[in-house]
């Protein structure tokens, strides 16, 4: 290579696009929820995670909004996930 020459480099699509779609993608599989669902429910946005894929870049305050959300869900999920009989116990 010369020094007039400039390397060209590939990004796959994976290195381009925000890590938080990764989490955001893991949740709706884990889930089963719709990204509209997702994004009207986490930001008010039911286009947001259409617009993740394509490449939208996040606020921080968006950011922490989304992990949130998905902090909250899984919560709630995991308190579902128990026995009635044993909630009652550990609340006693």
């Amino acid at each position: 290579m010369t020094d007039r020459e400039v390397p060209i480099i590939v990004a796959s699509m994976d290195e381009i696009h925000d890590p938080l779609l990764g989490e955001v993608e893991a949740f709706l599989s884990r889930t089963g929820m719709t990204p509209t669902a997702f994004g009207a429910e986490a930001v008010k946005d039911p286009r947001f995670v259409f617009e993740l894929r394509a490449g939208r870049e996040c606020r921080r305050s968006t950011r922490q909004k989304v992990v949130q959300f998905m902090r909250q869900k899984r919560a709630a999920q995991s308190l579902a996930d128990v026995p009635a009989k044993r909630r009652r116990r550990s609340a006693a």
